[in-house]
């Protein structure tokens, strides 16, 4: 995990990872989640609004969830012309995710060399220092600015990570760690798919009384993750 994932809380221990777990732990809180739902209807709209006929499914969640977590984190940085589209970002998380996988079974990044010569995809190395490079400009973006949000998860974790080369380590291990959802809403909707049922059990509950909804759609999330 270290090429990705170093100096972040997954990783660290003792003083370190206390330090870090104490910077990001107000990002998980509710005052800075409620941002979450906004977000999110903005992404899967998105998504939704594109797709005609037959789908890679799994390719349209990291999509969606690259452009929620980025955004969350980096206080959206697709709103303002950059150098990578969502897609173009997903890309690069997706080989990140392929590498740190590849170098379990093939120490000699022998897979790595063949999927980057016959795929044209980016290497690991290129996409870790475009996403790397991503984080970086955001921060010093963050920094100098006079304008910004004092409550957004970014500025939160600046304040408590001053150092850049720690705010980038961990907000890098942040996003990284989400794109694990890619694969619960890949599976759970393939699930769904294959029980209309269920399905249609579940849009009911969400289109009526908003607590029942929420336990229901916990529910199937949580058989989804079983």
């Amino acid at each position: 995990l270290l090429p990705v994932m170093g100096g972040g809380t997954i990783v660290l221990e003792e003083d370190a990872w206390e330090a870090h777990r104490h910077a990001i732990a107000p990002t998980f809180g509710a005052g800075a989640m409620s941002r979450l739902p906004g977000l999110v209807s903005r992404a899967a709209r998105a998504r939704l609004s594109r797709w005609s006929g037959s789908v890679n499914l799994s390719r349209e969640m990291r999509c969606m969830l690259t452009e929620v977590i980025v955004a969350y984190f980096l206080n959206d940085p697709f709103g303002d012309p950059g150098p990578f589209s969502v897609d173009e970002l997903a890309t690069r998380f997706a080989r990140l995710e392929e590498g740190l996988e590849d170098r379990v079974v093939d120490r000699w990044d022998l897979t790595e060399r063949l999927k980057t010569l016959f795929t044209g995809r980016p290497s690991f190395e290129t996409a870790l220092s475009e996403v790397t490079t991503l984080i970086r400009r955001r921060i010093e973006e963050e920094r100098a600015s006079a304008v910004s949000d004092p409550t957004s998860p970014l500025r939160t974790i600046l304040g408590r990570l001053p150092r850049d080369d720690s705010a980038v380590s961990e907000i890098r291990n942040l996003i990284a760690a989400g794109m694990t959802s890619v694969h619960l809403l890949t599976w759970l909707l393939h699930l769904l798919a294959r029980n209309p049922e269920v399905q249609e059990e579940l849009r009911s509950s969400v289109a009526g009384d908003g607590q029942a909804g929420s336990g229901h759609v916990a529910a199937v999330l949580n058989e989804g993750l079983r």
